[in-house]
């Protein structure tokens, strides 16, 4: 590294010389007098950058930042529940996010386990979330798993994992993926069937209660149906979910408003919940 800085001052200063000499020449001393200010910022550049390494690889603008075990998250916002025949219900929430050894095993990916522990400040109740999650090393994730611990399938049983957020972000992309949820693993039939359209909107400034990040908007226009009764879903219900997310590269998610609408097999809204969240905190 030293002997290419020598390098490269020698040459600056051979070439200073030579348009210096050309310039006497000409008698421009006010040309002379911009050469020699330029020489001199130079050398002081190559003397306060002498104990710095610069790699010449670019970093990669458009990969996301991969979550790592440990990494906690804390977001707040607020929730809307309606039902038929019940009256709205709203309340403020703190969701708190911790990534934790995954739960599940495929192929040689890092599988983590998502836990979202949601209390509603309104009455103190809490609900708990677990998914389980890999990513790529550009930060590309995907979703092992959904909210009840049934497995994504993508055409095939041996086929695993659910694209939930694409890197690198190309603005404006649009793409539908299809999908099963699989209840005790690849040897049971599917739970429900289903499609998501993700779609991919230009970078832009957001505001957070921690400040202004450039993030990604990401949509998941998402649908699907039960194939048989599963829990509290009826055979052929169907839920539908609008979920768009702001995505910085360099944090992850950090804004997300999820709206989910169930409907009875006849086609009929049977409930509606919107749920805003903003980050608030984080540990890494």
């Amino acid at each position: 590294m030293l002997i290419q800085q020598t390098f490269f001052i020698s040459k600056i200063i051979d070439i200073a010389l030579s348009y210096f000499l050309m310039l006497i020449k000409c008698k421009k001393t006010i040309l002379i007098f911009t050469v020699a200010l330029v020489l001199l910022t130079s050398l002081s550049a190559c003397n306060s950058e002498s104990n710095r390494v610069v790699s010449i690889e670019p970093v990669p603008s458009d990969n996301m930042r991969t979550y790592f075990l440990g990494d906690v998250m804390v977001f707040s916002g607020d929730v809307t529940v309606s039902k038929i025949g019940v009256p709205t219900w709203t309340s403020p929430v703190e969701v708190l996010v911790e990534l934790l050894p995954g739960k599940f095993d495929y192929l040689d990916k890092v599988v983590l386990t998502v836990r979202r522990t949601i209390t509603f400040l309104r009455n103190g109740e809490q609900q708990i979330i677990e998914q389980n999650i890999w990513q790529e090393s550009n930060g590309s994730l995907y979703e092992l798993s959904n909210e009840y611990g049934n497995e994504y399938v993508i055409g095939t049983a041996s086929n695993k994992g659910l694209l939930a957020i694409p890197v690198p972000f190309i603005d404006f992309k649009k793409f539908t993926i299809d999908f099963f949820t699989m209840y005790g693993g690849p040897v049971s039939g599917p739970v429900t069937e289903g499609n998501r359209e993700i779609t991919v909107a230009p970078i832009q400034t957001i505001d957070t209660i921690l400040g202004k990040y450039q993030a990604y908007q990401l949509t998941h226009q998402e649908s699907y149906k039960y194939l048989f009764t599963y829990v509290d879903n009826k055979n052929d219900s169907t839920v539908v979910t609008e979920r768009n997310m702001w995505i910085s590269p360099e944090i992850g998610l950090i804004k997300s408003n999820v709206l989910s609408s169930q409907y009875s097999p006849s086609g009929v809204l049977q409930s509606q919940s919107l749920l805003s969240l903003d980050i608030e905190s984080m540990n890494f």
